[in-house]
């Protein structure tokens, strides 16, 4: 979705950020070789250590390369990472992080920085920001109601999807309430959305296929916004395309 609404994604280029944690390394190759089949140039795969002092020798390398787009998946802070794309004056067309960014301190680092890049996050749920959605109002009420701080996070989407999943099965099961039961009932879902909060999708333990839709959020100094323009959606709020899912190699290169 980024290469169609930034062309020059394709042949100027992108680069991918990871860190030295064998299963985020892995990750990132295999992103490398998906994105590399659907025709997108990469310039770089930068594997980082875990604690970066200093983000500059980075983003030298990618400005210097004429690298157009990052996707970062390491790291929970993007603010050192930006401030040094902002200190030498690169101006790459978009940057995208992981779900683990997706987070009210991500919009106060935005406030700090003032300027910065385009910078979005793929979410597979509804974003948090839009209340009028009924199941997105019913649980920021209820957080908010019995948290001082709660965090509205990909995570706490994930945490209530198998929280409601497990009070259905739960219901079903009845006076057969046996951890056998709620297994089997809970993984017998074919089109799970956790009452709109999620694309459509089967919680069977033996169903091969992910949902192949999701959407993207983009930071601002206000908060998080739902870009339905580089979304381009044809399901509801969600891009929904076999495309969006590609096979790779279980041990890339």
């Amino acid at each position: 979705m980024l290469a169609k609404a930034y062309p020059d994604s394709k042949t100027k280029g992108v680069a991918l950020g990871t860190a030295t944690l064998a299963s985020l390394t892995e990750a990132s190759k295999k992103n490398k070789q998906a994105i590399t089949e659907l025709g997108i140039k990469v310039n770089a795969l930068q594997i980082k250590p875990v604690l970066v002092d200093n983000f500059r020798p980075y983003m030298e390398q990618l400005k210097t390369s004429g690298t157009v787009g990052l996707y970062e998946v390491s790291g929970q802070d993007l603010t050192p990472e930006v401030q040094a794309i902002k200190n030498i004056g690169w101006n790459p067309e978009w940057l995208l992080y992981s779900y683990q960014f997706y987070t009210a301190q991500s919009v106060q680092a935005a406030k700090a920085l003032g300027t910065f890049p385009n910078v979005y996050i793929g979410l597979n749920q509804v974003p948090f920001e839009l209340s009028d959605v009924p199941v997105v109002k019913q649980i920021k009420a209820q957080l908010l109601d019995a948290v001082k701080n709660p965090g509205f996070t990909q995570l706490t989407a994930e945490s209530y999807s198998a929280w409601m999943l497990w009070a259905k099965a739960a219901t079903a099961c009845g006076d057969s309430l046996t951890q056998a039961c709620i297994l089997q009932k809970a993984g017998s879902e074919t089109a799970w959305t956790a009452g709109g909060l999620t694309p459509p999708t089967s919680t069977s333990p033996d169903a091969k296929d992910i949902s192949d839709c999701t959407l993207l959020v983009r930071l601002t100094a206000s908060g998080w916004v739902y870009d339905k323009k580089v979304t381009d959606p044809n399901n509801g709020l969600f891009n929904c395309d076999p495309a969006n899912i590609q096979t790779v190699n279980a041990n890339p290169g």
